[in-house]
């Protein structure tokens, strides 16, 4: 059986070339697999540029500690509320631009709807949308979010704690 993490590589393996990603929540700690999605997404060949939030500084540094060098210049580090951070980013790049969102930063599922308001604009067609912690002890991220995917005819897989859907406008 695939883990967890493996699922999340496979997921990001297949994304379109020359995509920029966006992320809230980045890695954590230095064990391998926790939160490495940063890296992963760093070190993909199909993601042009990465866009990587969290409240914490501090975790900008253990991403430069994991991250292989030549792969840090196509990340750009956002040190801040993961709302504003993301309406900022719709108000500077090409209108549906982005090819993969990961929803991780609060374990809240009207903070993930939030985030997803904030980008919706910027969204491409097809683009993946991952919803981390869906199946948890505190609730479920994608509460709000997935059944309004739902109604949209978005294809949504759920396995491994993760919420993969293929965003259809």
């Amino acid at each position: 059986m695939i883990k967890k993490h493996e699922y999340l590589q496979d997921v990001i393996s297949t994304l379109p070339p020359d995509i920029i990603a966006i992320e809230t929540g980045r890695i954590r700690s230095k064990r391998i697999g926790e939160g490495y999605s940063t890296k992963w997404l760093a070190e993909s060949k199909n993601v042009k540029i990465l866009y990587s939030i969290d409240h914490n500084p501090m975790t900008q540094l253990v991403c430069q500690e994991i991250i292989e060098p030549e792969f840090l210049e196509k990340v750009r580090f956002v040190n801040a509320d993961s709302e504003q951070a993301l309406r900022t980013i719709e108000g500077i790049i090409d209108a549906r631009s982005i090819g993969f969102l990961l929803l991780d930063s609060a374990n809240d599922p009207i903070v993930t709807m939030r985030e997803f308001l904030a980008i919706f604009p910027a969204l491409a067609d097809r683009c993946i949308i991952v919803i981390d912690d869906v199946y948890c002890d505190f609730g479920f991220k994608g509460d709000l979010l997935i059944p309004k995917l739902e109604k949209f005819g978005c294809e949504i897989e759920q396995q491994h704690h993760y919420a993969v859907v293929r965003f259809n406008r």
